[in-house]
């Protein structure tokens, strides 16, 4: 998405990229079973692999038990939802989902996270404020299509979208555009304008600058240096220590860093290498240097 996003951005023809991001009320919890089945059949899954399904998801029951008071209600059987934390949950929303389509821009869709972005052509989209580093504009009619699009997908399919959660970012790399009027869902609630978003771990800005995200992974990952300093402290092995500071440290600094890593400062860079300096000298006190560290 964000190749896609920066390509747009490089092209003199747009003042920006919008991006959409939906939200989707309990999306595992009220996939319909019979839906889901079709759609399963609408993507050529093979019979036997649908009949699976479909015995694995009928006549489920639950119930709610609070293990405190040892009280649990009763039994009750449900037609709607797949289990959450499964290795298949996820399959079948992407089966579930697929059918979501949109007339114009892209679309990407992982998880329960869908998100759809085009590029703010400067033939398209009618600009009321030009300043050096602000740019108000009227939203272009692709922006509200793609909202209704997504409603109504939603509506046919038994889904809710959540209004208060879905958000609009307008990204541009320089200037700071920002929408007169803006898009609405169910002709009622207005979709929040943001200046940045939280999209599968990684929070992105309106000029791809990735400060509130560096920020967030080193208060992250300082919590968890602490934790280190203190099983120091309590005589923790060095292979112990080492092996925390691999498997808890290092992929919250670098989680989908392929992606936005490429955008941030020298400094921004050096920032997370005095988070990473300061692990290696609470594990390897003995090593004068970071780098033999």
């Amino acid at each position: 998405m964000l190749d896609d996003v920066t390509k747009a951005l490089d092209n003199t023809n747009n003042i920006g990229t919008q991006l959409i991001l939906y939200d989707f009320s309990k999306a595992f919890d009220l996939m319909d079973h019979k839906l889901l089945l079709s759609k399963l059949s609408d993507l050529d899954f093979s019979p036997p692999t649908i009949s699976l399904v479909a015995n694995y998801l009928n006549n489920r029951s639950h119930c709610v038990l609070l293990r405190g008071n040892n009280v649990k209600s009763e039994y009750r059987t449900s037609n709607i939802g797949v289990p959450q934390g499964t290795l298949c949950g996820l399959t079948l929303w992407l089966a579930f989902v697929n059918s979501l389509a949109f007339s114009s821009g892209n679309a990407i869709k992982y998880a329960d996270d869908t998100t759809a972005y085009y590029p703010l052509s400067k033939s398209a989209t009618i600009t009321t404020t030009n300043r050096k580093s602000e740019v108000k504009f009227e939203p272009p009619d692709i922006g509200q299509t793609l909202i209704d699009e997504c409603q109504e997908w939603a509506i046919q399919n038994k889904m809710r979208l959540n209004a208060e959660k879905t958000k609009c970012l307008n990204i541009a790399l320089k200037k700071t555009i920002t929408m007169n009027n803006p898009l609405s869902m169910n002709d009622q609630h207005q979709v929040e304008s943001v200046t940045n978003a939280k999209l599968l771990g990684v929070t992105i800005d309106s000029h791809l600058s990735f400060s509130e995200h560096i920020t967030a992974i080193r208060k992250s990952a300082s919590k968890k240096i602490h934790g280190l300093l203190v099983l120091k402290q309590s005589g923790v092995d060095q292979a112990s220590l080492t092996h925390l500071y691999q498997s808890r440290i290092i992929p919250t600094i670098s989680h989908a860093s392929p992606a936005w890593y490429p955008f941030i400062t020298d400094h921004q860079k050096e920032e997370l290498e005095k988070t990473q300096r300061l692990a290696l000298r609470i594990i390897y006190s003995d090593e004068e240097h970071y780098c033999d560290a």
